[in-house]
């Protein structure tokens, strides 16, 4: 299993005596900014991936001793992470490396540093080209001596129950998200100006953001459909209230008259939408679960109103993080953020959004949504909002059906 660790940060930690590692092309006159870095294990080596405006000289090596380190080191670059003021800091690794450690140096060399608990060996150090002239750079270390297998125990008589306790301690721990596939099957949604629809790319894209999620071992994903498949409106939003989600995400490609029309844009529940889900939970017997039963139908009333206040606050605050996130990755629609009755919305306990990637009928949108690399960059940036979104949240009311 692939486990990530995503930090967005601001400086590079200063000076050590360089070794022999990979160098790279220099830097332009100006310092170019580290925006984004991804840390992810793949089979026992560990990945670091630096989003960087302009390229830069650098320099990959690993410090042995008691404590080993892989460095990596960037002359003419600045960490100016998104959200984020620069300054020195950690976080956790990946893998074997424990932790990462960051920050600027006054001459112009920035330092990335992951303290290794084994001793460790330089892998591939590479770049790709991203849009505007910057760079995707990727550099991995390895273990240097390859980890043995441990024989395999015999199952003692207990170890079904003992699973099923570890399965649920985990399951518990995650926070769960809904990723909803717009449409599919017998209902193609939105077609392109060049013959792309729109549930291919939303389910394209819905199988990227479980990827994303489930990689950092901070999310528990289900989807409302992992293959061209119809399935109506209630069971879509039923799947959300099952789960228990803590956030519900449908994904769309939008289609208009005017070709001109174009960028993505996030829709949360409306006044009237929030009325409609109201009514939807009233006549569905939905009431709110808590540690004894309710006993008065005025009780269940305030409850659901406090859970639907609550759901309208989060959706809305998920969904300005989110359009932040995409502002740096593609165009925005006019009044980005905007109210609708969608059905998918209605749950009343389940803060949720409907996002459009943008215009299959603007010739440059569809253009955009065709590239799979550009539908990594947009769920590469929901990753990063739904991170942002549950930093400091509690656990929320959640509604059940009698």
């Amino acid at each position: 299993m692939v486990k990530v660790r995503r930090a967005l940060f601001a400086c590079m930690l200063a000076g050590a005596t360089l070794a022999a590692g990979a160098e790279a092309q220099a830097p332009g006159p100006q310092a170019a900014h580290a925006q984004a870095i991804l840390v992810a294990e793949t089979a026992g080596a560990v990945h670091v991936t630096v989003e960087l405006s302009a390229p830069v000289t650098r320099r990959a090596f690993v410090l042995e001793g008691d404590r080993p380190r892989f460095v990596l080191d960037l002359t003419g670059a600045r960490w100016r992470p998104r959200g984020l003021p620069p300054g020195a800091g950690a976080g956790p690794g990946a893998g074997f490396a424990e932790r990462f450690r960051y920050a600027d140096h006054e001459t112009g060399l920035s330092r990335l540093v992951l303290d290794l608990s084994a001793p460790g060996v330089v892998g591939e150090v590479r770049e790709e080209a991203l849009p505007g002239g910057g760079v995707r750079l990727i550099a991995s270390v390895r273990p240097a001596t390859p980890a043995v297998a441990a024989p395999p125990r015999a199952l003692a008589q207990t170890a079904p129950t003992v699973l099923a306790t570890a399965s649920q301690d985990l399951r518990s721990s995650r926070r769960v998200i809904v990723v909803d596939a717009g449409h599919g099957g017998r209902d193609p949604g939105a077609s392109g100006v060049n013959g792309s629809r729109e549930k291919d790319m939303t389910l394209d894209a819905a199988l990227r953001l479980r990827d994303l999620l489930e990689a950092t071992g901070r999310y528990h994903v289900v989807l409302t459909r992992d293959a061209d498949v119809f399935l109506p409106l209630p069971e879509r939003l039923g799947m959300a209230r099952d789960n228990q989600a803590d956030l519900f995400i449908s994904v769309h490609a939008d289609a208009s008259d005017n070709p001109a029309v174009h960028g993505a844009a996030v829709y949360t529940i409306s006044e009237r939408g929030a009325a409609r889900g109201r009514h939807l939970a009233e006549t569905q017997n939905w009431s709110l679960t808590s540690g004894e039963p309710v006993r008065s139908e005025t009780v269940e009333d305030i409850l659901l109103d406090l859970s639907q206040r609550e759901t309208t606050h989060l959706s809305a605050s998920f969904a300005q993080t989110v359009i932040g996130e995409l502002a740096h990755v593609t165009p925005l629609l006019r009044n980005t953020h905007r109210e609708a009755g969608f059905f998918v919305l209605l749950a009343p306990d389940v803060p949720a959004i409907l996002l459009e990637l943008g215009f299959l009928t603007n010739a440059e949108d569809e253009a955009r949504l065709s590239d799979p690399r550009h539908r990594q960059r947009l769920m590469l940036a929901v990753t990063e909002a739904i991170d942002a979104h549950f930093a400091s949240r509690p656990a929320r009311m959640v509604l059940a059906q009698h």
